[in-house]
């Protein structure tokens, strides 16, 4: 399964955002002013990532909730990471693709504006051992919206996943939700 056009294109251009501020990290040092731009472009784009899904230029009070959440989360990512750079003695490649792995952390935002409505038990990249690399995705089916009744399945989409998504896989075919509510 392909990841969708609109989270891709936020992946790529968090990407090259975080590419720009690190290259400039590398050349001046200054770490405070790396974490600060970092975590600007990460509340803006985990911000956009939800909208994205969502399909909709605004935000709700739970979808603001569950964003601020998940940026929380990476600024504590954040700010270890900043100390493992202080700490080095010099700079060190790998440096550049930990500062860019960062992007695909908005996966899980997406996802949740995409199934907001509905109690899902996880999403992706949210929780398996491929982390951020997850390439996997809900697909909806729609019995009855009005009674609020879904089938949800679980897609792979990675030949290489991990032992996380291979096991949601055989287990959430279809997962259920029959009024509102999630039938495990």
């Amino acid at each position: 399964m392909a990841v969708p056009a609109p989270l891709q294109f936020l992946i790529d251009q968090l990407t090259r955002a975080i590419a720009q501020r690190t290259a400039r990290f590398e050349e001046d040092g200054d770490a405070e002013s790396w974490q600060r731009d970092l975590e600007h472009e990460l509340t803006r784009y985990h911000t956009s990532a939800y909208m994205a899904g969502r399909g909709s230029p605004t935000m709700n009070d739970s979808g603001a909730r569950y964003v601020r959440g998940q940026v929380k989360a990476q600024m504590e990512f954040l700010d270890n990471f900043r100390l493992d750079i202080q700490n080095a003695r010099e700079w060190r490649a790998g440096f550049n693709r930990r500062a860019a792995s960062y992007a695909e952390a908005i996966k899980k935002p997406y996802w949740k504006g995409a199934t907001e409505i509905l109690p899902l038990p996880a999403m992706p990249a949210e929780g398996t051992q491929c982390l951020n690399n997850c390439k996997c995705a809900w697909e909806i089916d729609v019995i009855d919206e009005e009674a609020g009744d879904y089938d949800a399945y679980w897609q792979r989409g990675a030949t290489d996943s991990c032992q996380t998504c291979i096991e949601r896989e055989m287990r959430w075919r279809p997962v259920r939700i029959r009024g509102g509510v999630l039938q495990l």
